[in-house]
């Protein structure tokens, strides 16, 4: 059973996020009272550490937001072997696959010892003496801004290309 838990906040929750949030924790709360986080938060009964202590004590990781803060919660623990749960509170959802309405529950059976782990792969791209790790891929482009695209529930990565690759996404998400 997890007893030390460590809590990921995406960035700027708008007020009704932090409302959600409130909520979730007081489900949280009413399973351990050892919560703790590495960034300020004003939430009662969240206590901060730094990283070194963070990393030591807690054995179960949850964040809560989007897909990206899923994954730089990846990088930033990147050395733990704690295991990561994702809630989420973005739009997406392709990795934090557990939904805020389904929180408690999801909650209750991991306390109760309900739970598979899933091991993910880490991927590790090396370029000009930099290196960079990402779940399950590592996307390289030029750097200008890319976006993600919707169509009728399908999505992919949108980026000014050539007619060929344009006729391919059109495809894609025909």
């Amino acid at each position: 059973m997890f007893k030390n838990i460590g809590i990921v906040l995406k960035n700027s929750p708008t007020s009704g996020d932090s409302s959600v949030l409130n909520e979730l924790l007081t489900v949280l709360l009413k399973k351990t009272e050892n919560i703790f986080s590495i960034d300020e938060v004003n939430i009662n009964g969240v206590q901060t550490l730094d990283i070194k202590e963070f990393n030591n004590l807690v054995d179960l990781i949850i964040v809560f937001g989007g897909d990206g803060t899923l994954l730089g919660a990846a990088r930033k623990f990147i050395n733990n072997e704690t295991p990561i749960l994702g809630i989420n509170m973005g739009t997406v959802g392709f990795l934090t696959d557990v939904n805020i309405e389904n929180f408690e529950s999801v909650i209750k059976d991991i306390f109760w010892g309900n739970y598979i782990l899933e091991e993910r792969s880490l991927v590790e791209a090396r370029f000009a003496e930099q290196e960079v790790f990402g779940l399950n891929e590592v996307l390289i482009h030029s750097g200008s801004y890319a976006q993600l695209m919707a169509r009728d529930g399908k999505y992919a990565t949108v980026k000014l290309a050539s007619g060929e690759i344009r006729r391919i996404l059109s495809t894609c998400l025909a």
